[in-house]
């Protein structure tokens, strides 16, 4: 619940996308209904491309999911 386009894509490991929203303005750290970010969402799938690419535009790791 609360996912928005940059939760989804940055879940299924799409990085066009995720580059595309984040260089128009999406924030890297928005948090979901449930804390998760971004961040949390590619990381718990193993796409570190996108982990990569969100570190390097401020994702800020130290945000509680709780």
């Amino acid at each position: 619940k609360g996912n928005t386009a940059l939760h989804i894509s940055s879940l299924a490991g799409q990085s066009l996308i995720v580059t595309i929203l984040v260089e128009n303005g999406a924030n890297v750290n928005v948090q979901s209904l449930n804390g998760f970010t971004p961040l949390y969402m590619a990381a718990q799938e193993n796409h570190e491309d996108v982990v990569r690419f969100l570190l390097s535009h401020g994702a800020n790791q130290a945000l509680s999911t709780e």
